[in-house]
């Protein structure tokens, strides 16, 4: 404490009636008035705290590290079946094969590592934003088929989906988009074409068309249409997931406020 005093002193107590007009500026006397205060004579023995440093302390004082220290924030998670852990809404992949396993995430600005016990079995690139970061060796054999055409593939969903009709394809394009790792999606989009067998290709294109409305289209969603028998109503009306409510006003609302400007 007493040193933090004889710096106050030495430095702010000076800088208290000068002006500066950048932060360079005021840094630079900072500096100038450090090195007086470290250069200063001792009344009693004479020597400066430099003088102490550099011959005492400096000698001791180990090499400074070769890249500058990390900051890093760290997390234990339990891995699930998706074999994506998330960073800040971003999902990275990690080996399927320690899925139900405990496993560490460490990060910073720059990367994603995941270790399971002192190993590390996966890094990425750090990624800003929601979506995922998937590498082909960690992917199990069914997914890795879908990613090289070996099975599904986004163009074959919408090949189908032109089968059925105009709409459908609409629905399962909506789909695909939904997330930047387009596999992930695979599994809705079989899904919305399974619904065929049961309903026909009929229903299944007048339910995206009512649908077509939405903001958000999903195999669920679509399912519930038909289930639901609303793809039968009569009229052209759309189903729309804008809230019904008070708070929410149509264009007539806005209309009458246009007559008062």
């Amino acid at each position: 404490e007493g040193l933090v005093q004889k710096t106050y002193n030495a430095v702010y107590a000076l800088l208290h009636d000068e002006v500066f007009y950048n932060l360079p500026s005021m840094n630079a006397r900072i500096y100038e008035l450090m090195d007086g205060f470290n250069e200063k004579p001792s009344r009693t023995t004479g020597r400066s705290r430099r003088d102490i440093f550099e011959a005492e302390e400096q000698p001791t004082l180990g090499k400074l590290p070769m890249a500058p220290y990390r900051f890093r924030y760290r997390k234990e998670v339990k891995l699930s079946g998706t074999y994506h852990v998330m960073v800040d809404k971003h999902n990275y992949s990690v080996p399927y094969q320690y899925v139900g396993q405990k496993v560490s995430v460490l990060w910073d600005l720059d990367t994603v590592e995941v270790y399971s016990g002192s190993s590390r079995i996966a890094i990425h690139q750090r990624r800003q934003g929601s979506g995922y970061s998937t590498l082909d060796e960690h992917m199990p054999d069914k997914h890795l088929a879908y990613k090289h055409g070996q099975g599904y593939n986004a163009a074959y969903f919408l090949e189908e989906a032109a089968l059925v009709g105009s709409n459908t394809t609409a629905a399962v394009q909506s789909i695909l988009n939904r997330t930047k790792h387009v596999e992930q999606s695979y599994k809705s989009c079989q899904g919305v074409l399974s619904l065929k067998r049961k309903y026909g290709k009929e229903r299944l294109e007048k339910a995206c068309k009512r649908l077509a409305g939405c903001t958000s289209i999903t195999y669920t969603t679509i399912r519930n249409v038909l289930e639901k028998n609303l793809d039968q109503v009569d009229g052209e009306e759309t189903v729309s997931n804008v809230p019904q409510n008070d708070y929410v006003r149509g264009a007539e609302a806005f209309m009458n406020i246009l007559t008062y400007i």
